[in-house]
């Protein structure tokens, strides 16, 4: 029987997918739903069950009325503005996989695949190939998959790994807010930026989530 990681080994894999355009592809500025839809499709196309366990994934105690799960994924569009690609364009997309959700990152490659060689991508449908994915860890990237053939295995990175790395006694932080930031305080979506402890409240709380989701536990205890 398989055991969940304890919440500091909860492993997590940040990926980036390097994309060479084969036919026209016309997306909107901001792409994250365009490529969000795709994926849902794609995996879809694969089979429903994977569709149903990245998006609308309950692995421990099913899904509370009125209560989103968090998903075991997070998806990166390309974040430039442009909106017109032609053949030999290329585009990268970002994909972090947490927890069990990094077992299934053969079945996010091959949505990848799918989406670039059957579906299309926009209301173009334009097509796209994976040229290369690249493993990005604490130690720089790493290549697992470039010209048609898999040279590299993946290595998820605990996330206690990473804590360890952050303590550099740093004392101040500063947010670039590059995708859209949707939040909520009393019910009612916040439209300035919000005050640190409600952003560190709702950030602690997903990352809790996660690991008790896809982990085994909450990983900061609500006394520190």
């Amino acid at each position: 029987m398989s055991t969940s990681p304890a919440p500091h080994d909860f492993p997590i894999a940040c990926l980036r997918f390097n994309l060479r355009v084969t036919q026209p592809l016309t997306l909107p500025i901001y792409k994250g739903s365009t490529f969000h839809g795709g994926f849902g499709h794609a995996l879809a196309r694969i089979g429903p069950r994977f569709r149903d366990y990245f998006f609308a994934s309950s692995p421990k105690n099913g899904r509370s009325r009125g209560q989103a799960l968090p998903k075991p994924f997070m998806l990166i569009p390309p974040l430039e503005e442009k909106t017109e690609y032609l053949p030999g364009d290329s585009m990268q997309c970002g994909l972090l996989l947490y927890g069990r959700a990094v077992d299934q990152f053969m079945i996010a490659f091959a949505a990848f695949e799918c989406l670039g060689w059957d579906l299309g991508l926009g209301r173009s449908q334009g097509k796209f190939r994976i040229e290369s994915v690249e493993q990005l860890t604490m130690m720089g990237s790493r290549t697992v998959f470039a010209d048609d053939d898999w040279c590299g295995v993946l290595a998820p990175t605990p996330v206690g790994e990473i804590l360890h790395a952050g303590q550099i006694g740093t004392r101040s932080l500063t947010l670039s807010l590059t995708t859209r930031l949707r939040m909520k305080q009393d019910n009612i979506l916040v439209r300035n930026p919000p005050a640190f402890m409600i952003f560190l409240d709702r950030l602690l709380g997903r990352i809790n989530s996660l690991t008790a989701f896809y982990g085994d536990g909450i990983l900061v205890p609500p006394e520190e």
